[in-house]
């Protein structure tokens, strides 16, 4: 009776067993990657613009001054120099493979969804960083050389560039652990 009792306790305990591997195995074969790989080269791309823009509001456009229409020309080429990296990071950014998931097709099988809605949930949130960063930039540059910046809008900039780029690199880094 006894000898029965353990082998029975002996196929549950192998039953539990099998079936636990069995649901880690399918676990794992089921898993959805919905982040891209991490990448050095936009870490690094982004750790100089973080340096160019701090260049910015400390050497060319300091944030606790104004910046006057007729100092723009040299500060020109920090805004032309800060530009071109920030175009070429977003172009590399958007030629980054993203995984597909499998929760698109329900983004694209709704007939009244706008494209650019649904493209901005299937990219990684730096791109928009980057983006945002561009226009401030740019609607920093106009400003200067159109008609100036007081001291307020310049601090006004420098902490949205500071958010875009905390955003940016962030995600980046949280994609490496």
């Amino acid at each position: 009776m006894q000898n029965h009792d353990t082998r029975k306790s002996v196929r549950f305990h192998l039953v539990g067993v099998f079936s636990s591997v069995a649901v880690l195995l399918l676990l794992a074969a089921c898993a959805v990657k919905l982040a891209p790989d991490p990448s050095e080269s936009i870490l690094k791309d982004l750790d100089g613009i973080n340096k160019q823009v701090e260049a910015l509001f400390t050497k060319t456009v300091p944030d606790d001054k104004p910046a006057s229409k007729t100092d723009f020309d040299k500060a020109k080429p920090a805004y032309d120099d800060l530009l071109v990296s920030l175009k070429a990071l977003k172009r590399k950014l958007e030629a980054r493979p993203m995984p597909q998931s499998p929760f698109a097709s329900i983004f694209h099988d709704e007939a009244d969804a706008n494209p650019k809605d649904i493209e901005k949930f299937l990219q990684a949130p730096t791109i928009g960083s980057v983006a945002n960063l561009i226009k401030q930039t740019e609607k920093m540059r106009e400003l200067q050389q159109s008609s100036g910046l007081t001291a307020t809008e310049v601090k006004g900039f420098h902490g949205f560039m500071n958010n875009f780029l905390k955003d940016a690199l962030t995600y980046e880094n949280w994609l490496k652990r």
